[in-house]
């Protein structure tokens, strides 16, 4: 038991002597904190979100030649996208970050009702049209998923996931 504490411990040490990186916190002109927002270094392929106080932490291993030029991008629904050149150095380097609130306008869309269908018919057509609506080709798709509860005042879960899913038929 001692010798996996021991190790656990010399392992940590080690990652925190190997590694530098970004930290800040993400707030919008009101100087309000934007929870969860994704932040991420476009040529180290390194990424996170900040916690519930706009607060993160980019954490990059030394493996990664330094001094280097990279940029940090940060993301939040309803604001724009914010871009930086950083001049990444060995040691941490603080950040405080300002994202500016934008308004997507949709295009306007029309809902047209279809012919009612029983629902056994509605079934057959499903199946009948199934080789329509699917590609004949081998696709790879990429996604993710974030979802973040509230209970209250209080954020009590986050979840993310990032698939790639390889269709072949």
């Amino acid at each position: 038991m001692k010798f996996v504490f021991t190790f656990i411990l010399v392992f940590l040490n080690i990652y925190v002597l190997f590694s530098q990186g970004i930290e800040g916190v993400i707030k919008n002109k009101k100087g309000e904190v934007l929870p969860y927002a994704s932040i991420y270094l476009m040529n180290a392929k390194v990424g996170t979100t900040s916690n519930e106080n706009g607060v993160f932490e980019l954490k990059t291993l030394k493996n990664i030649q330094y001094p280097r030029l990279d940029t940090l991008v940060v993301s939040y629904i309803g604001y724009n996208k914010y871009k930086k050149a950083v001049y990444l150095t060995t040691g941490d380097k603080k950040v405080k970050i300002i994202l500016k609130s934008t308004i997507n306008q949709l295009a306007e869309f029309q809902v047209e009702t279809l012919p009612y269908y029983l629902p056994e018919k509605l079934i057959r057509l499903a199946i009948k049209n199934t080789k329509k609506n699917y590609t004949r080709e081998t696709t790879l798709t990429n996604g993710f998923y974030r979802e973040i509860i509230k209970e209250e005042e209080d954020w009590i879960v986050l979840n993310e996931a990032a698939i790639q899913l390889k269709y072949s038929p």
